[in-house]
């Protein structure tokens, strides 16, 4: 007879005994699926939270409205006139930044200011446009245009909204008159900066000279005038400008700007062309700041030199073309008058008797910017220069040098001995064999 009982009762009671573990097991299955669940859900909390503590969401709305703003000021919309293309709407960058997450489209839909600065192709009718002047508001407008050849008539909304413009850069292949485009007697009340170009095919501003361009816009709050070979003749004075760029000009036009800008401050001249003759100096008492760059005739600098009389200047900055190094002896008349405290020369020799006249009328310089830029024909004279800088110069603070490497060593031992210097840029050029330059650069 077997140890164990194979009785009826017995089997049943084992089979009990086995359907409740098995109820156990189950039991114990749904407990931990649901454990599971838990830890899933807890595991997507905690994304959550480490997301929400990210250092993006951190930021102060202020300060992530500003990155958006720099990453859609650089909005094209384009729009040709003869429709090679055109720009569907959901590839704004607002918008594309406006599906990121709800905290961001509602950030996008809220800041008028994203929808503020775009560059565009033609003024005419263009969905894109209306949709980016509809949703700025009334906040002020960044606007660059390029207009063709032939440009379109202006959208309505386009013209409605010039009392927004801020700043216009504008850009033609033909030189319009700005009334043909825009209208005649318009009032841009809010326009501070303007920048007008008149550019070829290929990018650069065409050679000659060109009729000046009447001009009848009103603009009262206009502080930057930038015109490349584009002669305006205003209408009026322009009293509130500060800031005034000329290029690839004629110097009578030239002359004949200047005389309706006697308040800027500013005045930057570049690739002026043209004869002298007839011109009478030009006051501006309140400019502190002349640039004259890439002059091509001696006799235009020394026009300029003579015909711009500027009793407060502090900053001038001259630069000649590399093929032609300019003569020190032209620096020496404008020095003599003024007390200069930053002075920026390009491509300039230096003798050793006219570069100690021109220095001992520098004693308030506090910053110098001397670049050279014929690595080839070799370096003369800029030991002249830095030899004589630190006697005659006590109050230089800032040195910037952009140069080849014979000039930086002449530098480098005018900066060993003269440790009080504040701020020391330099730049070494250095000459590959192929006419292109590899830039090494160094700051103190």
């Amino acid at each position: 007879m077997p140890p164990w009982d194979l009785s009826g009762e017995a089997r049943a009671a084992i089979k009990l005994k086995i359907m409740q573990k098995k109820e156990c097991i189950k039991d114990l299955e749904m407990a931990i699926k649901r454990l599971e669940t838990d830890m899933l859900y807890a595991n997507m909390d905690l994304t959550k939270l480490l997301e929400a503590s990210a250092p993006i969401w951190l930021l102060p709305k202020e300060l992530l409205a500003r990155i958006f703003w720099l990453c859609c000021r650089n909005t094209k919309i384009i729009h040709s006139s003869w429709g090679t293309g055109f720009r569907p709407l959901h590839s704004l960058p607002m918008i594309t930044l406006g599906l990121v997450c709800k905290f961001w489209h509602s950030l996008v839909n809220e800041d008028p200011l994203l929808w503020s600065t775009f560059e565009m192709e033609d003024v005419g009718d263009n969905r894109v446009l209306d949709h980016l002047l509809e949703r700025s508001s009334s906040v002020l407008l960044d606007c660059t245009l390029s207009l063709p050849t032939y440009p379109r008539d202006p959208s309505a909304l386009l013209t409605s909204s010039i009392p927004r413009w801020k700043r216009l850069s504008l850009s033609m292949y033909t030189p319009h008159k700005l009334d043909e485009v825009f209208g005649d007697h318009l009032s841009f009340k809010n326009l501070r900066s303007l920048e007008i170009s008149h550019i070829c095919d290929w990018g650069m501003p065409p050679n000659g000279s060109s009729e000046a361009v009447g001009w009848t816009w009103d603009c009262p709050q206009l502080v930057a005038l930038k015109l490349v070979y584009f002669p305006l003749e205003p209408l009026y004075s322009l009293q509130h400008l500060a800031t005034l760029t000329l290029a690839y000009m004629d110097l009578s036009h030239v002359w004949n700007l200047l005389k309706a800008c006697r308040n800027i401050r500013s005045l930057v001249l570049e690739k002026i062309l043209g004869t002298s003759l007839g011109l009478r100096p030009v006051l501006l008492s309140h400019c502190h700041s002349l640039c004259i760059r890439e002059v091509n005739e001696i006799g235009n600098m020394d026009v300029l030199m003579e015909h711009l009389d500027t009793p407060i200047l502090q900053m001038f900055e001259i630069g000649w073309k590399l093929s032609s190094k300019g003569r020190l002896l032209q620096l020496v008349p404008l020095v003599t008058r003024h007390s200069l405290m930053q002075l920026h020369i390009q491509n300039l020799c230096f003798p050793s008797e006219m570069t100690q006249t021109l220095l001992g009328q520098l004693a308030c310089l506090q910053e110098l910017v001397y670049q050279d830029d014929d690595l080839l024909a070799g370096d003369t004279t800029s030991h002249i220069l830095f030899q004589n800088l630190g006697l005659h110069c006590p109050s230089l603070k800032i040195v910037k040098v952009e140069a080849g490497f014979e000039a930086m060593m002449h530098v480098l031992d005018f900066c060993d001995y003269h440790p009080g210097l504040e701020r020391v840029f330099l730049t070494l050029l250095i000459h590959d064999g192929a006419r292109d330059f590899e830039v090494v650069q160094s700051v103190r």
